[in-house]
Protein backbone atom coordinates (compact mmCIF):
# COMPACT_ATOMS: atom_id res chain seq x y z
CA UNK A 1 0.00 0.00 0.00
CA UNK A 2 1.09 3.26 -1.22
CA UNK A 3 1.06 5.86 2.27
CA UNK A 4 -0.66 8.60 1.17
CA UNK A 5 -3.39 10.55 2.60
CA UNK A 6 -6.07 8.84 0.54
CA UNK A 7 -4.77 5.22 1.88
CA UNK A 8 -4.49 6.51 5.47
CA UNK A 9 -8.13 7.24 5.67
CA UNK A 10 -9.51 4.57 3.26
CA UNK A 11 -7.71 2.12 5.22
CA UNK A 12 -9.36 3.56 8.50
CA UNK A 13 -12.63 3.62 7.34
CA UNK A 14 -12.33 -0.54 5.88
CA UNK A 15 -11.40 -1.42 9.10
CA UNK A 16 -14.21 0.14 10.67
CA UNK A 17 -16.49 -1.87 8.23
CA UNK A 18 -14.89 -4.97 9.73
CA UNK A 19 -15.74 -4.14 13.03
CA UNK A 20 -19.27 -2.79 12.00
CA UNK A 21 -19.31 -6.64 10.44
CA UNK A 22 -20.11 -5.37 7.19
CA UNK A 23 -17.86 -7.84 5.28
CA UNK A 24 -18.81 -10.89 7.63
CA UNK A 25 -22.41 -10.51 6.60
CA UNK A 26 -22.31 -9.85 3.02
CA UNK A 27 -19.83 -13.55 2.75
CA UNK A 28 -22.75 -14.99 5.02
CA UNK A 29 -25.50 -13.37 2.72
CA UNK A 30 -23.19 -14.77 -0.36
CA UNK A 31 -23.64 -18.11 0.80
CA UNK A 32 -26.73 -18.45 1.91
CA UNK A 33 -28.36 -16.69 -1.24
CA UNK A 34 -28.37 -16.21 -5.11
CA UNK A 35 -25.56 -13.72 -5.63
CA UNK A 36 -21.49 -14.71 -7.21
CA UNK A 37 -18.86 -12.25 -6.75
CA UNK A 38 -17.89 -11.03 -9.34
CA UNK A 39 -14.09 -9.43 -9.24
CA UNK A 40 -11.61 -8.32 -11.92
CA UNK A 41 -8.06 -7.19 -11.85
CA UNK A 42 -5.84 -4.96 -14.01
CA UNK A 43 -2.01 -5.84 -13.13
CA UNK A 44 -1.58 -6.94 -9.54
CA UNK A 45 1.07 -8.45 -7.68
CA UNK A 46 2.24 -11.47 -6.97
CA UNK A 47 1.57 -11.57 -3.14
CA UNK A 48 -1.97 -9.31 -3.60
CA UNK A 49 -3.26 -11.92 -6.43
CA UNK A 50 -2.20 -14.41 -3.98
CA UNK A 51 -3.60 -13.01 -0.91
CA UNK A 52 -7.04 -12.39 -2.75
CA UNK A 53 -7.26 -16.30 -3.64
CA UNK A 54 -6.14 -17.56 -0.37
CA UNK A 55 -8.73 -15.02 1.61
CA UNK A 56 -11.66 -15.82 -0.81
CA UNK A 57 -11.36 -19.60 -0.88
CA UNK A 58 -10.78 -19.09 3.76
CA UNK A 59 -14.27 -17.78 3.33
CA UNK A 60 -15.73 -20.73 1.83
CA UNK A 61 -15.93 -19.45 -1.49
CA UNK A 62 -15.52 -21.52 -4.63
CA UNK A 63 -14.19 -20.15 -8.26
CA UNK A 64 -16.32 -21.07 -11.20
CA UNK A 65 -15.03 -20.51 -14.89
CA UNK A 66 -17.13 -18.69 -17.64
CA UNK A 67 -18.37 -21.58 -19.22
CA UNK A 68 -20.13 -22.55 -16.00
CA UNK A 69 -21.43 -18.83 -15.47
CA UNK A 70 -23.17 -18.97 -19.16
CA UNK A 71 -24.34 -22.25 -18.23
CA UNK A 72 -26.04 -20.26 -15.08
CA UNK A 73 -26.92 -17.13 -16.93
CA UNK A 74 -28.79 -19.52 -19.39
CA UNK A 75 -30.75 -21.84 -17.19
CA UNK A 76 -29.11 -24.77 -17.99
CA UNK A 77 -27.39 -24.80 -14.77
CA UNK A 78 -28.53 -23.95 -10.96
CA UNK A 79 -27.97 -20.60 -9.54
CA UNK A 80 -24.73 -21.71 -6.85
CA UNK A 81 -24.06 -20.83 -3.55
CA UNK A 82 -21.23 -18.70 -2.32
CA UNK A 83 -19.22 -18.41 -5.82
CA UNK A 84 -16.98 -15.74 -7.57
CA UNK A 85 -15.60 -15.45 -11.16
CA UNK A 86 -12.12 -14.02 -11.46
CA UNK A 87 -11.45 -12.02 -14.38
CA UNK A 88 -8.49 -9.99 -15.49
CA UNK A 89 -8.30 -6.96 -17.95
CA UNK A 90 -5.46 -5.70 -20.64
CA UNK A 91 -3.25 -9.15 -20.64
CA UNK A 92 -0.19 -7.39 -19.23
CA UNK A 93 2.65 -9.31 -19.38
CA UNK A 94 3.03 -9.60 -15.84
CA UNK A 95 0.09 -11.85 -16.01
CA UNK A 96 1.74 -14.76 -16.46
CA UNK A 97 3.66 -14.84 -13.33
CA UNK A 98 1.57 -13.20 -11.32
CA UNK A 99 -1.73 -14.60 -12.04
CA UNK A 100 -1.23 -17.42 -14.34
CA UNK A 101 1.33 -19.29 -12.19
CA UNK A 102 -0.99 -19.44 -9.31
CA UNK A 103 -4.12 -20.04 -10.86
CA UNK A 104 -2.15 -23.17 -11.88
CA UNK A 105 -0.68 -23.68 -8.60
CA UNK A 106 -4.06 -23.64 -7.24
CA UNK A 107 -6.77 -25.06 -9.56
CA UNK A 108 -8.82 -21.92 -9.67
CA UNK A 109 -10.20 -20.91 -13.08
CA UNK A 110 -9.63 -17.30 -14.54
CA UNK A 111 -10.05 -15.06 -17.87
CA UNK A 112 -7.95 -12.78 -19.44
CA UNK A 113 -9.27 -10.00 -21.63
CA UNK A 114 -6.71 -9.46 -24.28
CA UNK A 115 -5.97 -6.18 -26.21
CA UNK A 116 -4.57 -7.54 -29.14
CA UNK A 117 -2.85 -4.45 -30.47
CA UNK A 118 -0.30 -4.18 -27.43
CA UNK A 119 0.20 -8.01 -28.44
CA UNK A 120 0.79 -7.97 -32.04
CA UNK A 121 2.68 -5.11 -32.38
CA UNK A 122 5.14 -5.20 -28.93
CA UNK A 123 4.69 -1.78 -27.61
CA UNK A 124 2.79 -0.31 -24.63
CA UNK A 125 -0.88 0.24 -24.26
CA UNK A 126 -1.80 3.93 -25.59
CA UNK A 127 -2.10 5.52 -21.63
CA UNK A 128 1.50 5.06 -21.11
CA UNK A 129 2.62 7.40 -23.96
CA UNK A 130 0.29 9.36 -22.23
CA UNK A 131 2.18 9.45 -19.32
CA UNK A 132 5.19 9.29 -20.52
CA UNK A 133 4.80 12.73 -22.58
CA UNK A 134 3.31 14.23 -20.40
CA UNK A 135 6.43 13.46 -17.68
CA UNK A 136 8.77 14.70 -20.32
CA UNK A 137 6.74 17.81 -20.37
CA UNK A 138 5.43 17.11 -24.03
CA UNK A 139 1.84 17.06 -23.26
CA UNK A 140 -0.45 18.82 -21.12
CA UNK A 141 -3.30 16.13 -20.60
CA UNK A 142 -3.96 13.39 -18.62
CA UNK A 143 -5.12 9.91 -19.88
CA UNK A 144 -8.50 10.41 -18.41
CA UNK A 145 -8.73 13.42 -20.58
CA UNK A 146 -7.86 11.81 -23.56
CA UNK A 147 -10.53 9.01 -22.87
CA UNK A 148 -12.97 12.18 -23.71
CA UNK A 149 -11.37 12.76 -27.03
CA UNK A 150 -13.33 11.68 -30.28
CA UNK A 151 -11.55 8.32 -31.09
CA UNK A 152 -10.24 9.81 -34.29
CA UNK A 153 -8.36 12.69 -32.23
CA UNK A 154 -7.08 9.83 -30.09
CA UNK A 155 -5.73 7.76 -32.93
CA UNK A 156 -3.91 10.44 -34.34
CA UNK A 157 -2.35 11.96 -31.11
CA UNK A 158 -0.68 8.63 -30.18
CA UNK A 159 0.42 8.26 -33.83
CA UNK A 160 2.11 11.54 -32.93
CA UNK A 161 3.32 10.17 -29.66
CA UNK A 162 4.54 7.07 -30.93
CA UNK A 163 6.73 8.87 -33.27
CA UNK A 164 8.11 10.52 -30.61
CA UNK A 165 8.46 8.79 -27.74
CA UNK A 166 9.19 4.54 -26.77
CA UNK A 167 7.48 2.40 -24.51
CA UNK A 168 8.82 -1.49 -24.06
CA UNK A 169 6.16 -4.25 -24.41
CA UNK A 170 3.56 -4.16 -21.88
CA UNK A 171 1.18 -7.11 -23.12
CA UNK A 172 2.06 -10.62 -23.01
CA UNK A 173 3.43 -12.46 -26.39
CA UNK A 174 1.51 -14.48 -29.14
CA UNK A 175 3.64 -17.23 -27.68
CA UNK A 176 2.84 -16.54 -24.20
CA UNK A 177 -0.61 -16.12 -24.56
CA UNK A 178 -1.04 -19.49 -26.20
CA UNK A 179 1.16 -21.03 -23.48
CA UNK A 180 -1.01 -19.70 -20.58
CA UNK A 181 -4.11 -21.65 -21.94
CA UNK A 182 -2.64 -25.01 -22.09
CA UNK A 183 -2.47 -25.23 -18.24
CA UNK A 184 -6.46 -25.02 -18.43
CA UNK A 185 -7.27 -22.90 -15.75
CA UNK A 186 -6.75 -19.41 -17.88
CA UNK A 187 -9.59 -18.57 -20.58
CA UNK A 188 -8.04 -16.05 -22.94
CA UNK A 189 -11.26 -13.38 -23.81
CA UNK A 190 -11.63 -9.81 -25.89
CA UNK A 191 -10.81 -6.53 -24.72
CA UNK A 192 -10.82 -5.10 -28.34
CA UNK A 193 -8.10 -3.99 -30.47
CA UNK A 194 -6.65 -0.64 -29.30
CA UNK A 195 -8.94 0.08 -26.04
CA UNK A 196 -10.29 2.60 -27.26
CA UNK A 197 -13.57 4.20 -25.05
CA UNK A 198 -16.23 2.19 -27.71
CA UNK A 199 -18.70 5.06 -26.93
CA UNK A 200 -16.35 7.81 -28.41
CA UNK A 201 -15.96 5.66 -31.48
CA UNK A 202 -17.86 5.64 -35.19
CA UNK A 203 -19.65 2.51 -36.39
CA UNK A 204 -16.98 1.25 -38.51
CA UNK A 205 -14.68 1.61 -35.48
CA UNK A 206 -16.69 -0.06 -32.58
CA UNK A 207 -17.16 -3.14 -35.41
CA UNK A 208 -13.25 -3.19 -36.11
CA UNK A 209 -12.45 -3.22 -32.71
CA UNK A 210 -14.90 -5.83 -31.06
CA UNK A 211 -14.82 -7.63 -34.14
CA UNK A 212 -11.08 -8.01 -35.46
CA UNK A 213 -10.21 -8.79 -32.03
CA UNK A 214 -11.85 -11.61 -31.51
CA UNK A 215 -10.80 -13.07 -34.96
CA UNK A 216 -7.32 -12.35 -34.33
CA UNK A 217 -7.08 -14.21 -30.53
CA UNK A 218 -9.27 -16.64 -32.49
CA UNK A 219 -6.32 -17.11 -35.08
CA UNK A 220 -4.13 -16.97 -32.44
CA UNK A 221 -5.46 -19.59 -29.79
CA UNK A 222 -7.29 -22.06 -32.73
CA UNK A 223 -10.54 -21.65 -30.83
CA UNK A 224 -13.73 -19.61 -30.25
CA UNK A 225 -13.25 -16.74 -28.13
CA UNK A 226 -16.42 -16.15 -26.10
CA UNK A 227 -16.00 -14.00 -23.29
CA UNK A 228 -15.36 -9.82 -24.05
CA UNK A 229 -14.73 -6.47 -21.52
CA UNK A 230 -15.71 -3.67 -22.55
CA UNK A 231 -12.29 -1.34 -22.09
CA UNK A 232 -12.95 1.49 -18.94
CA UNK A 233 -16.52 -0.21 -18.54
CA UNK A 234 -17.64 2.33 -21.29
CA UNK A 235 -21.08 1.10 -23.62
CA UNK A 236 -24.33 1.65 -25.08
CA UNK A 237 -26.63 -0.41 -26.51
CA UNK A 238 -25.16 0.12 -29.83
CA UNK A 239 -22.15 -1.57 -28.59
CA UNK A 240 -23.75 -4.62 -26.54
CA UNK A 241 -25.48 -4.92 -30.05
CA UNK A 242 -22.45 -5.36 -31.63
CA UNK A 243 -20.91 -7.66 -29.12
CA UNK A 244 -24.01 -10.02 -29.16
CA UNK A 245 -23.40 -10.10 -33.20
CA UNK A 246 -19.75 -10.53 -33.55
CA UNK A 247 -21.04 -13.79 -31.19
CA UNK A 248 -19.39 -13.52 -28.03
CA UNK A 249 -21.53 -15.57 -25.10
CA UNK A 250 -21.07 -12.86 -22.75
CA UNK A 251 -19.87 -9.47 -21.68
CA UNK A 252 -18.43 -8.01 -18.72
CA UNK A 253 -18.62 -4.33 -17.40
CA UNK A 254 -16.74 -2.09 -14.44
CA UNK A 255 -20.70 -1.31 -12.72
CA UNK A 256 -19.92 -2.62 -9.30
CA UNK A 257 -22.47 -5.16 -8.10
CA UNK A 258 -22.91 -8.81 -7.29
CA UNK A 259 -24.31 -11.27 -9.88
CA UNK A 260 -27.81 -12.27 -9.16
CA UNK A 261 -30.56 -14.33 -10.28
CA UNK A 262 -31.88 -11.36 -12.22
CA UNK A 263 -28.96 -9.37 -13.52
CA UNK A 264 -27.34 -12.62 -15.12
CA UNK A 265 -29.65 -13.09 -17.58
CA UNK A 266 -28.15 -9.44 -18.88
CA UNK A 267 -25.41 -11.80 -20.56
CA UNK A 268 -23.80 -8.65 -22.42
CA UNK A 269 -23.75 -6.30 -18.68
CA UNK A 270 -22.37 -8.47 -16.42
CA UNK A 271 -21.47 -6.26 -12.91
CA UNK A 272 -17.94 -6.70 -11.28
CA UNK A 273 -16.27 -5.06 -8.81
CA UNK A 274 -12.66 -3.97 -8.89
CA UNK A 275 -9.36 -5.19 -6.58
CA UNK A 276 -6.99 -2.07 -6.60
CA UNK A 277 -2.91 -2.89 -6.53
CA UNK A 278 -2.12 -0.03 -4.63
CA UNK A 279 -4.65 0.47 -1.74
CA UNK A 280 -4.66 -1.31 1.53
CA UNK A 281 -5.39 -5.35 1.59
CA UNK A 282 -8.33 -4.49 4.22
CA UNK A 283 -9.91 -1.94 1.24
CA UNK A 284 -9.61 -4.55 -1.37
CA UNK A 285 -11.27 -7.23 1.34
CA UNK A 286 -14.55 -4.59 1.47
CA UNK A 287 -13.96 -3.90 -2.44
CA UNK A 288 -14.40 -7.95 -3.09
CA UNK A 289 -17.15 -8.76 -0.91
CA UNK A 290 -19.18 -5.59 -1.94
CA UNK A 291 -19.48 -4.28 1.31
CA UNK A 292 -16.93 -0.87 -0.63
CA UNK A 293 -19.29 0.32 -3.11
CA UNK A 294 -22.61 -0.43 -1.20
CA UNK A 295 -21.02 1.64 1.76
CA UNK A 296 -19.86 4.04 -0.82
CA UNK A 297 -23.56 4.41 -2.80
CA UNK A 298 -21.66 3.53 -6.12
Amino acid sequence: MKLTARNILTYIYANYLFLRGDVQKAITRLKNGQYILSIYFHDPSKPLFGKCMKWLSQQGIFFIDLNTLHDIATGTMPFPKGAVVLTVDDGWKTNKTNIVELAKQHNIPVAIFVTTEPVLAGNGYWWSYVKLANKAGYLNINPEQVKLMKNKSRVELLAKLKDRFCVEREAMTVDEIQEVEKNGKVVIGSHTVTHPILPRCTDEEVYMEITHSKNQLEEILHHEINGFAYPNGDFSEREINMVERAGYQLAFTTKPAYLTAENIKEKYRLPRFEVLKDVSFAENICRMSGVWFRNNNT
